[in-house]
């Protein structure tokens, strides 16, 4: 939708000198901003991703690199940008936090599950456990 607003703005005049946007998505920098580089309107933006640490490179690279895979299955060749979106990044975070966390536990105790019901009282034994050592997993990401 970022993009569809910024082209309205430079149809109505809104994209040239003088003029300041602060762009509060923040996905603000998987748009290409090309188009409007040229009008003299100031762009500011935050983005919580850095894109030049090769850690988040080689996350970039697994993605694109598996879509390719799947595309080229099924044989339609249609190659991604390789921008990395927060929501995809805050994924791949939370889901290698819980892998560090329950690595973690797993070398100070022995880890079981048995099956439980979602809507039943009974909860994993491991549950809070797991929560805290959440809690104190620190990793670059």
């Amino acid at each position: 939708i970022l993009e569809e607003v910024l082209n309205q703005c430079q149809q109505v005049g809104l994209i040239s000198q003088g003029y300041y946007f602060l762009l509060t998505s923040l996905d603000a920098h998987t748009i290409n901003l090309d188009n409007f580089k040229y009008g003299g309107t100031n762009f500011t933006s935050f983005r919580m991703i850095n894109v030049e640490r090769p850690e988040v490179q080689n996350v970039i690279f697994s993605i694109v690199e598996s879509m390719l895979d799947q595309e080229l299955r099924i044989g339609n060749i249609n190659i991604p940008e390789g921008n990395l979106d927060t929501t995809t990044a805050l994924i791949y975070d939370s889901v290698h936090a819980f892998a560090l966390a329950l690595n973690e536990l797993r070398s100070v105790q022995q880890v079981y599950q048995r099956p439980l019901d979602c809507s039943g009282q009974n909860a994993w034994v491991h549950g809070n456990s797991l929560v805290n050592y959440m809690k104190m997993v620190e990793f670059v990401g």
